[in-house]
């Protein structure tokens, strides 16, 4: 089975969303992006994936490995 990537993106509504593959609904809703950040850390760090933070225009805009 592959492993998903945590995606990191910003919603229409400015809010911020931590999903699990980018197509899968959010995990969890973030007001603000460094409130995101250290929750898509520690779920990627726990399932050993990266975390992929996305633009506003949905590009990709980081790529993070997992901290070992």
């Amino acid at each position: 089975m592959v492993k998903n990537e945590i995606h990191l993106l910003q919603a229409e509504s400015g809010s911020w969303l931590v999903t699990e593959g980018r197509w899968r609904p959010p995990m969890r809703f973030f007001r603000l992006r460094p409130h995101a950040m250290p929750f898509a850390c520690k779920v990627a760090g726990s399932r050993g994936v990266e975390i992929v933070v996305h633009g506003p225009d949905g590009s990709r805009t980081r790529q993070n490995p997992p901290s070992q």
